[in-house]
């Protein structure tokens, strides 16, 4: 059994491209579609809400930065865990085989991030798209 973690704490991360996209329906187009976070947006009947209200124009310079888009980006990752497994002796002989040796590895197969982080994936704070998951498996058979 190997594990590998990784991690980063203690950072504010720019989540700028992220958050215009999912937060506002004018920043940068209004033709495409946009994240489940606007209906949260703030409205006379929903005061609470830390989304801006929906405009369907740029009327109070949303895309000028501020902290709004700034989040905690600390993260620790499962980065790599790779698990083997040999064989018994007494079932490869059976098999007429020396040895078996089975393995099954994994990247980037958890995140644990601030529950407050809008972003997809705190490792890419300004992409759209997490790291992706990989699983390999493997037989190693010597006869």
């Amino acid at each position: 059994l190997t594990l590998f973690f990784q991690g980063v704490g203690r950072i504010d991360e720019n989540v700028y491209d992220v958050k215009s996209m999912t937060d506002f329906w004018s920043i940068n187009e209004t033709g495409s579609n946009k994240g489940t976070r606007l209906l949260n947006a703030w409205s006379p009947t929903n005061t609470k809400s830390t989304i801006p209200a929906l405009t369907s124009t740029d009327r109070n310079n949303e895309t000028r930065f501020s902290t709004y888009f700034i989040e905690n980006g600390a993260y620790l990752k499962l980065r790599n865990l790779m698990i083997g497994y040999t064989i018994p002796r007494t079932i490869t002989e059976k098999l007429h085989l020396g040895k078996i040796y089975a393995y099954l590895s994994g990247q980037n197969l958890l995140t644990f991030k601030s529950k407050n982080f809008t972003g997809v994936d705190p490792e890419t704070p300004t992409y759209g798209y997490p790291i992706p998951t990989m699983l390999t498996g493997g037989l190693k058979v010597t006869f």
